[in-house]
């Protein structure tokens, strides 16, 4: 989990961040409902997590999440505006909704947003001649409940196109979704190239040609990412199975412009994965174990990483210098072992994301190569 020491003091913005990413199950938690009802199914958000655990939330996702929501709600409501009661919703929970916003909604977006929020919420403040005052008030005094609805508002509400989200590999080439009416992904398309998704899981066609997206951040993993993903895709062609690719990215409207201007250092933790090779072999990295730290006082950015069949790594960056060590030599991968006495190239790629600005996961990528000798490519993703 990310150790970000100024969580507590940006309460209203970071409440989702201690643990991140949808749920593994695409129920939409929302209040009322009949005693042993079993939870509503979000098929859709379910059949993406077969590809990437990221947050996807198109206009018809929300809109069904509001009316699930609202159950119980015995106001106006007019379920052409459901779009605009997610939107109200979201700012909200998160605390960024202006006073404008307040006083010059219609009625029949802001109690309903209140009541999707917290039933506890629309009934002590859907009256009130303040409302701002009222939900500050509100969620000083009921921090969990707070804490809860912001995830719950991020995960189901808030509106995310996957077309925003861009990754870029390790070969030089840009991954980018596609998703249908209903919010499924229905393509990918990398360096320009469109594979169609064959069936709902991560295979996707062009042809007669493959391609497997495999997400270092599964749905059924410990470490779960919103607006960014990483991981490795290889493609088979004429029957050969290409050498997997690491990649790295993200939402670009969740992307984090200038790390440097946090109030203070950041810690991350996560996962890292790879593939290492020289011109007769190759071997993919397992159990990478990550720590990424941006250093605030000195501006620096280091990443070290465990993995169990090769060397760890450690690469420090600073302005545009970067820097790469091994360490914990294995003496079973002596074929593939780096040798940084060599004339070498090193180079990492990190993006920062979290909601309204606020760091709370990272991605990157990380390349090693040497003349005559071997190369590694690594993608990482950390919280």
């Amino acid at each position: 989990m990310s150790k970000l020491p100024f969580l507590l003091l940006c309460f209203g913005m970071l409440a989702a961040c201690s643990n991140g990413g949808a749920p593994s199950t695409g129920h939409i938690l929302r209040p009322g409902g009949t005693p042993g009802e079993r939870p509503f199914v979000d098929e859709t958000r379910n059949n993406n997590k077969n590809v990437t655990n990221m947050i996807i939330t198109n206009d018809a996702q929300a809109q069904t999440s509001v009316a699930r929501a609202l159950f119980g709600y015995m106001g106006p409501v007019d379920s052409d505006l459901y779009v605009d009661v997610a939107d109200l919703a979201v700012k909200i929970a998160s605390g960024t909704a202006t006073e404008t916003e307040f006083t010059d909604v219609d009625e029949k977006i802001l109690k309903p947003a209140l009541y999707v929020v917290s039933q506890g919420l629309y009934s002590d403040c859907g009256e009130s001649a303040d409302v701002a005052k009222c939900i500050a008030a509100w969620r000083a005094e009921y921090p969990t409940r707070a804490e809860q609805s912001l995830k719950t508002m991020l995960e189901n509400f808030d509106i995310i196109d996957i077309s925003d989200a861009s990754f870029q590999s390790t070969a030089n080439k840009t991954l980018t979704f596609a998703v249908d009416e209903d919010g499924n992904i229905d393509s990918i398309s990398v360096g320009g190239t469109k594979y169609e998704r064959d069936g709902t899981e991560n295979i996707f066609s062009n042809g007669d040609t493959k391609l497997q997206y495999v997400t270092g951040a599964p749905r059924d993993g410990d470490l779960k990412l919103s607006y960014s993903d990483f991981g490795m895709y290889y493609i088979i062609e004429n029957g050969n199975t290409g050498r997997d690719i690491p990649f790295a990215g993200g939402y670009g409207s969740r992307k984090i412009d200038d790390i440097t201007k946090i109030e203070k250092s950041l810690t991350f933790n996560g996962n890292a994965v790879g593939v290492v090779y020289d011109a007769d072999s190759s071997m993919n990295l397992r159990d990478g174990q990550a720590e990424l730290t941006f250093n605030k006082e000195n501006q620096t950015t280091s990443l070290s990483v465990n993995f169990s069949n090769w060397y760890d790594v450690t690469v420090m960056q600073s302005g545009d210098k970067t820097d790469i060590t091994f360490g914990k030599l294995d003496s079973q991968n002596l074929k593939l072992k780096p040798d940084t006495e060599k004339p070498h190239i090193t180079d990492m790629n990190v993006g920062y994301y979290g909601p309204a600005g606020t760091p709370t996961e990272a991605t990157g990528t990380v390349t090693y190569r040497e003349t005559d000798g071997i190369s590694m490519n690594m993608a990482f993703g950390v919280k």
